[in-house]
């Protein structure tokens, strides 16, 4: 609903004119062509009958006409009955002597809708009476809207409830709300290389990813200029004959370069296949110049943001992973495994921990050195990370000792994975210049609910891995309660 709203001041480029125009009727086209000289506002004289007797040609434009075919006629007539009715009160109260001052919502003859400012005051004679009406009309739509449109980028960049991309969207959706205009890109440009981003479009036609030749865009012209870009009516203009205009027939664009840490990222931008049908303005080019000054922030923002979380990986990837072998370093493959150890307790999945021993370490070491030695841990070490699934738990816990959790997988299962791996290391891993075959030894031991600690069900993995190596190595053995007890009685 229109909302007209009723103000106390004169304007004072309005005042000054009022002043100037009041002393004689007879001169008054004459000193009011002088007085108009480098007035912002949309300037009329009624007389008393409500006919024209001096317009601007700012206010002819807004009826869309030349002022002389307006002279002498009832302009008001002209406007839609809605807007005419809605300033009457004022315009009664004006022919009465009062000065009024308000602000409306009018639909103008040439069919655009423009909030504006307007202005009653009583034309006098040089006598003191009335002779008519001045209405001195101000357009405050773009004021307006850009103080609107201002509130709301500021909401959309201060919230902490969307993310980086929902909040381009919102910015993009809102440029296009407030020039009026169905297409919103924000682009990456890589040398000559153009690729959107991200896109807003009535119907989808433009894509996030679709790529172009810089120098088929309007945007190589903005990043040429180094400035905000506006085109009001392309085919008019010298960007008839652009590679843009003649592949995409565009004919409004409004477009700035977006600018990340100082360094140019891309451009925002947003189009119409439609001529504008105002021109762009000094106001709108400084509003662009906002929208990719907030890009570039949010841009910078989510970079810092995903440069902060690479490094906090890093840095855990450093506290957890052996520096020889790379996969979970003792103190977080326990971590991981007491975790393990819990969630079983809460879910009664069981899983069987493996404790793995290179044979012959030792003298694979003194005989060929430890370089040779940390090949062979760090082939066994892929080996296993190869072989076992995402969810299973792999580590290094000391020396050429390795453990696996094997996830939700008992006894039987685990050696079943286990007898297979260890063919696989028989028959694939090679270390120069080792010869003969480089074998493992395993002891498994799957978790009961006895177990409150992890270090439990590892130390009977250790038992059933000392029986696998006692009994001549390269072997996979579970642990058997029966045999601890007669491991400790003789």
């Amino acid at each position: 609903m229109t909302q007209t709203r009723l103000t106390n001041t004169l304007n004072p480029d309005a005042e000054k004119f009022v002043e100037s125009a009041t002393p004689s009727a007879e001169k008054a086209p004459v000193r009011f062509a002088e007085s108009d000289d480098g007035l912002l506002g949309a300037i009329v004289e009624l007389d008393s009958k409500g006919r024209c007797v001096f317009i601007n040609d700012l206010f002819a434009s807004w009826f869309g006409k030349p002022r002389e075919d307006l002279l002498g006629t009832r302009i008001r007539d002209a406007l839609p009955s809605d807007s005419r009715n809605r300033s009457e009160p004022y315009y009664q109260r004006a022919l009465k002597g009062e000065h009024v001052c308000f602000e409306t919502k009018k639909r103008y003859p040439t069919g655009i809708t423009r909030e504006v400012r307007i202005e009653y005051s009583p034309k006098l004679n040089a006598s003191g009476d009335q002779t008519g009406v001045i209405i001195y009309s101000t357009d405050i739509t773009e004021r307006n809207r850009t103080e609107r449109t201002l509130a709301d980028l500021y909401a959309i960049t201060s919230t902490r409830e969307l993310t980086t991309d929902q909040k381009i969207e919102q910015i993009l959706k809102l440029g296009c709300d407030h020039f009026e205009l169905p297409f919103g890109v924000i682009s990456r440009i890589i040398e000559d290389h153009y690729t959107v981003t991200h896109a807003e479009s009535p119907n989808g036609e433009i894509m996030a990813g679709a790529s172009f030749a810089l120098g088929a865009t309007y945007c190589s012209r903005t990043l040429d200029e180094n400035a905000p870009l506006a085109i009001d009516h392309a085919s008019m203009s010298e960007f008839a004959g652009f590679p843009c205009y003649e592949k995409f027939a565009l004919e409004a664009y409004i477009g700035a370069p977006v600018f990340v840490d100082g360094d140019t990222y891309g451009t925002i931008n947003f189009t119409a296949p439609e001529p504008r049908e105002r021109p762009f303005s000094k106001t709108g080019r400084e509003l662009i110049r906002q929208f990719a000054d907030s890009i570039g922030n949010e841009i910078a923002r989510q970079q810092d943001h995903d440069a902060l979380m690479e490094a906090r990986i890093r840095l855990e990837q450093v506290a957890s992973n052996d520096d020889l072998t790379g996969v979970l370093n003792r103190r977080a493959f326990l971590e991981r495994a007491e975790t393990e150890l819990a969630r079983f307790h809460q879910t009664g999945r069981k899983f069987t921990a493996v404790t793995i021993d290179v044979d012959d370490f030792k003298s694979i070491n003194d005989t060929y050195g430890h370089s040779v030695g940390d090949e062979v841990l760090k082939g066994i070490a892929e080996l296993f990370s190869e072989s076992l699934r995402p969810v299973d738990v792999f580590g290094r816990i000391g020396g050429e000792e390795f453990c696996a959790i094997l996830d939700d997988t008992e006894e039987h299962d685990a050696l079943m994975t286990c007898n297979h791996i260890q063919k696989n290391v028989i028959r694939q891993f090679k270390v120069e210049p080792v010869t003969g075959d480089i074998t493992c030894s395993m002891g498994l031991a799957t978790v009961t609910a006895e177990d409150s600690r992890f270090s439990e069900l590892l130390q009977r993995a250790d038992q059933a891995l000392y029986r696998a190596r006692k009994a001549g190595r390269s072997r996979c053995l579970a642990y058997r309660p029966e045999v601890r007890l007669r491991m400790a009685a003789g």
